[in-house]
């Protein structure tokens, strides 16, 4: 499992070698997409549900173990008993949430050298009934998506949305990619390949709303490349004047707002009483 950190520490060269080198399937987190492409036969990013729960081993590379993850236990992790590597540049992440019986504490990129070494010239590739069973499970799931992302729907829907956005990111692996909301988070993240690293920005951890036009805004301005902005219209409504900015200084980006009506507010109370402004999903 490939995390945010594993991006930041730039060590892409070494990730990859010891991805391609171990033979095994690996699944990235939303902002480590793109470290290999997620069209990699290696990534199991359609097969996640499965591989979160027949593995026996899951090394961690610069991931938490936190509420992203079901703190490593609990039913998206089956109940197969696994062993974790962890390898994080943060001591306190170790053991935080669940033991972790192989430890490497340091730079992600010297960490991952030492591996690469140790693993020396004859490495045994895993076994093919596993990778065979992951990617028959990623081949099913893309081909039962495909008619979705390809629908000409009116009104749209998310899926038809997204497969249009999808295709303009393949064409332009160096735009970046900016995203928030809740369905259109959760569904973007899980559609839209990424291609190269470092390329997706989203909510993070804590999934803060309103961050979406600033990041747009930062990432357009430092490295010049054009920024695809994919927002809910409760995410864009917290910072939608920023609107205004990139008009104002002609900034590369595109904002796409999905129009769904729902608003988040966190509970599924409504504080003033009566029925809710329109339907959503609370999670």
């Amino acid at each position: 499992i490939l995390g945010k950190g594993a991006a930041y520490a730039q060590a892409d060269d070494e990730i990859r070698a010891f991805i391609e080198k171990s033979g095994i399937p690996y699944l990235p987190m939303s902002m480590a997409k793109g470290l290999l492409p997620d069209t990699h036969p290696q990534s199991a990013g359609p097969a996640r549900s499965l591989v979160l729960k027949e593995a026996d081993v899951v090394v961690i590379i610069g991931a938490r173990i936190n509420w992203l993850l079901s703190h490593g236990k609990g039913r998206s992790w089956g109940e197969k008993p696994k062993k974790f590597v962890q390898i994080d540049i943060e001591p306190k992440e170790i053991d935080s949430n669940v033991q972790i019986v192989a430890p490497l504490v340091g730079d992600i990129g010297s960490c991952v050298s030492a591996l690469l070494t140790s693993m020396g010239d004859e490495w045994s590739a895993p076994p093919t009934d596993w990778t065979e069973a992951v990617r028959s499970k990623k081949d099913a799931n893309i081909e039962r998506m495909a008619p979705k992302l390809q629908n000409n729907d009116v009104p749209m829907d998310y899926h038809g949305a997204l497969g249009a956005l999808r295709t303009i990111i393949k064409e332009r692996p160096d735009a970046i990619l900016v995203n928030e909301g809740a369905n259109t988070l959760d569904i973007a993240r899980s559609v839209i390949d990424m291609y190269k690293p470092r390329k997706r920005l989203d909510v993070g951890t804590w999934g803060v709303m309103g961050i979406g036009m600033g990041q747009a805004i930062g990432a357009a301005v430092e490295t010049g490349c054009p920024v695809l902005a994919i927002e809910g219209d409760s995410a864009f409504g917290f910072s939608g004047m920023e609107v205004e900015t990139i008009c104002r200084y002609n900034l590369p980006i595109c904002v796409v707002v999905f129009n769904n009506g729902g608003i988040y507010r966190g509970t599924d109370v409504n504080p003033t009483g009566g029925s809710d402004v329109a339907p959503t999903v609370f999670v």
